[in-house]
């Protein structure tokens, strides 16, 4: 079996800077691709050959990088050609929180059906940037409020937060069958609010990315959406305080959707 994951981010010294994080192309990669990003990438499957396909030149966190597994970086995804010989063609490829790129993703999954063997799987799991509360305490709130201008800011670069809702609909329409969607339970906490201790612990680290992301990630998104200095300030501080006060009971949807080429 041979796999692929794939993702979209870049360093280089020429990216945009904001708010103390460096950026790729906005309408490539929507979230930071700096040395705190690129720190997130693992290691899994040992028994498989992995591909790992960038836009940039990257190298993984790992010592010693495992030998069934590869990397090639200037390959454009959505916009450019996938470089491989014309007759390799992978079993699975796997997409993870992919939310933040792509303005045209169908033209991706086309390309991952091109480059499928007949009978190969392509999985996605993906993040949905809304906010969903199961006792109501979201609405109305700081946070709920800079993550809906948050996703506005986001539309005018040319990427919705909130596509993984579409990527059944997407596969069933490029061409793949026994195509699946489901939600993970309860999805991503925001605050650890959760009774259950491993969703409780996964919301309270959930919580200081999101926290930091408010400050670091959003604020040229919520400009475009627009904010002046004065009110992102404002919004800013009472949503991260909502989230640290732990009042806030909510969570993001998260998609596993899967389906498979046909074998003719």
């Amino acid at each position: 079996m041979t796999t692929t994951g794939t993702g979209q981010q870049s360093a280089s010294a020429s990216d945009p800077t904001s708010d103390g994080r460096t950026f790729q192309d906005p309408k490539k990669y929507l979230l930071p691709n700096d040395k705190q990003e690129k720190e997130r990438l693992a290691k899994q499957h040992p028994a498989t050959r992995v591909t790992g396909i960038d836009i940039d030149s990257i190298t993984p966190a790992i010592t010693p990088v495992p030998s069934n597994c590869t990397f090639q970086s200037n390959i454009d995804a959505q916009d450019g050609p996938w470089s491989f010989t014309p007759d390799t063609k992978f079993d699975f490829v796997h997409f993870r929180m992919i939310l933040s790129c792509f303005t045209q993703p169908t033209q991706v999954f086309r390309s991952v059906y091109e480059n499928l063997a007949p009978g190969g799987y392509v999985e996605i799991q993906d993040l949905c940037v809304e906010i969903h509360s199961p006792d109501g305490s979201a609405s109305g709130t700081s946070f709920e409020k800079i993550v809906d201008l948050f996703n506005q800011g986001s539309l005018k670069s040319g990427i919705s937060m909130t596509k993984s809702k579409n990527y059944k609909k997407w596969l069933q329409e490029i061409g793949f069958v026994d195509v699946e969607e489901r939600l993970a339970e309860p999805g991503l906490p925001t605050t650890g609010w959760h009774e259950n201790e491993r969703d409780r612990e996964i919301g309270e680290m959930g919580s200081v990315s999101i926290q930091t992301f408010i400050r670091k990630g959003m604020p040229a998104y919520l400009r475009a959406a627009g904010l002046d200095e004065a009110g992102l300030q404002e919004l800013t501080e009472k949503a991260v305080a909502e989230l640290k006060s732990g009042e806030v009971r909510a969570y993001y949807p998260f998609y596993v959707v899967y389906g498979r080429k046909p074998l003719d």
